[in-house]
């Protein structure tokens, strides 16, 4: 039985089984290949099967969600039983709308049939090719080999059903050298977009110009952001505070800024499900179809992701966003780097957290690749920083925006530019 009948007979059963008002079911199957190697040996190489469903029923206006990994027969049974249990004990839902019914939305599938072939073995091979070049180097490698299908169906009551099936692939190696490390990876939903050997090189590259790092003060500077540091950075626009109630109540970024210029007006900003370089969703939790749509147009703050019940209460269309699609530019980080003067160039960011709301100011910590520039090239690694500074703020006062590239991760997708930064804040440094 494939996955799409396995959900439909599900659906069936559990329509026939629960005794609620209205319900939303969501199904998710996921098979997840993974190889690791480190210590130039590989040291795990697994497959594993993921199956869990979650029940959302509501009974006399009241509303419980429960989820279960056992989608046997007796455990949808008892998944019912828990749900409309739990559903009696609960308090009214206030912002409850009758479920979707049927919209006809088309759902592709966003599959590459390499991935659905591929096995241990060639995962194991991708690793000791890159085990094989770092002997030859002399330096020890560690990194990942993954690749995984997902299957996603929702439905609903009111006879909504929708399914969806992705594929996912992506490598990550760290090449140690003399204690110091580089590190790079790519991924996508097929296997042509996992590059082991450019990664060995650009990660053997950047241990090798960390060898000798130098220490600097804090301050502000001018920095390169790489695609991969700023896939880090730019899914926060998309989610964090990107609700309509939110921005309405004042606890968003964007709050009191519809129709205000936010940032440089070469940037704009959307979602849009279909796009192959970082693909996601089509539908949201509720079965909402998510659109292609901008959020910030050419610099200015056009629409913000609305829910169902929002929506109704104040006269707004409702749209959801599943990825974060930002336009990029013509140049190389290469050719942005050349054009920088002095500065840092960021590889990579870490413990990202949030600072400040209102002004949507971001810390976090520079991590693997970060180099010092001048006349617009590396000269030397340099000692991490901590840094404080805000996406908003960055991408209003961009001095030059790169080539993008997608990052596809599990519980997010994001096609992101390189922005070259004016006086990007490193606001301490760190001991490593």
């Amino acid at each position: 039985m494939d996955k799409k009948e396995r959900f439909q007979k599900i659906v069936e059963f559990i329509g026939k089984k629960t005794e609620a008002d209205d319900y939303i079911l969501r199904y998710e199957n996921e098979n997840e290949a993974l190889t690791r190697f480190a210590d130039n040996k590989v040291t795990q190489n697994i497959d594993a099967l993921r199956e869990k469903v979650s029940l959302t029923v509501w009974r006399d206006g009241k509303k419980a969600t429960l989820a279960s990994a056992d989608c046997s027969e007796e455990g949808l049974k008892e998944l019912v039983r828990k749900s409309e249990q739990a559903a009696e004990s609960s308090v009214k839902d206030k912002e409850y709308l009758p479920t979707l019914e049927d919209d006809g939305q088309m759902v592709g599938l966003m599959v590459d049939p390499e991935v659905l072939k591929a096995g241990p073995e060639e995962r194991a091979a991708i690793a000791a090719r890159t085990i094989e070049k770092a002997g030859k180097h002399h330096v020890t490698a560690f990194g990942t080999v993954f690749h995984t299908l997902k299957a996603t169906g929702l439905a609903t009551a009111n006879g909504l059903m929708k399914y969806y099936e992705n594929t996912s692939a992506g490598y990550s190696n760290t090449i140690d050298k003399n204690g110091e490390k580089g590190n790079s990876f790519s991924n996508g939903y097929d296997l042509a977009s996992m590059q082991p050997e450019k990664d060995f090189e650009k990660a053997l590259k950047d241990a090798e110009l960390l060898q000798k790092r130098k220490e600097f003060e804090p301050g502000r500077y001018n920095v390169l952001i790489s695609a991969q540091a700023a896939s880090k950075l730019m899914i926060w626009m998309g989610f964090f505070g990107a609700d309509r109630q939110a921005v309405d109540e004042g606890y968003s970024p964007y709050s009191g800024k519809i129709g205000e210029k936010l940032i440089d007006p070469r940037i704009s900003i959307g979602t849009d499900p279909a796009c192959p370089s970082a693909p996601s969703m089509p539908f949201d939790s509720e079965g909402l179809a998510v659109p292609q749509r901008m959020m910030i147009e050419k610099g200015v703050l056009k629409d913000i992701p609305c829910s169902r019940f929002w929506a109704e209460k104040n006269g707004y269309e409702p749209w959801s966003a599943s990825n974060v699609i930002i336009s990029d530019g013509e140049k190389t980080e290469e050719e942005l780097l050349a054009s920088m003067g002095r500065g840092f160039y960021i590889k990579d960011l870490w413990y990202i957290r949030m600072v400040r709301m209102e002004d949507f100011t971001l810390t976090g910590m520079t991590r693997n690749g970060f180099f010092y520039v001048e006349d617009g090239k590396i000269v030397t690694g340099a000692t991490h920083f901590r840094w404080n500074d805000s996406p908003l703020r960055m991408m209003r006062d961009v001095i030059d925006i790169g080539k993008g590239s997608g990052f596809v991760d599990s519980w997010y997708s994001v096609f992101t530019p390189s922005l070259l930064v004016k006086d990007f804040y490193l606001s301490s440094k760190t001991l490593f």
